[in-house]
């Protein structure tokens, strides 16, 4: 079932993760909610920003817009995003990406 997974949050950054600072360019809302059962009301939408790398602080990374899902309560306006610490990781699920229009999602906010 699509989306049935929780991601964990962690406030560890391991050492092959991808840390950056962005500015958001754009959002999305993508109409996708958190799957939290019958009975219950759901508190998070999945958000798509379309972000500009201005820094690579950990590991690896080469691009220099990407667009990154996140699971948020509601969405932020552009201004708040303007310098964005985030980890990001890469969806496992071949149905996240194709639904989401991305491979990365926002593992946790610097």
């Amino acid at each position: 079932m699509l989306f049935s997974t929780l991601l964990v949050i962690s406030n560890v950054v391991l050492s092959a993760d991808i840390e950056l600072r962005v500015k958001a360019t754009k959002v999305d809302s993508t109409g996708y909610i958190e799957n939290c059962g019958d009975d219950c009301i759901p508190w998070n939408s999945w958000y798509v920003y379309t972000v500009k790398v201005k820094e690579v602080l950990k590991g690896d990374f080469k691009e220099k817009k990407i667009k990154v899902a996140i699971l948020e309560h509601a969405q932020r306006k552009l201004w708040y995003r303007k310098n964005w610490r985030i980890v990001i990781k890469k969806f496992t699920n071949q149905e996240n990406i194709e639904a989401f229009g991305t491979e990365y999602f926002v593992h946790k906010e610097v």
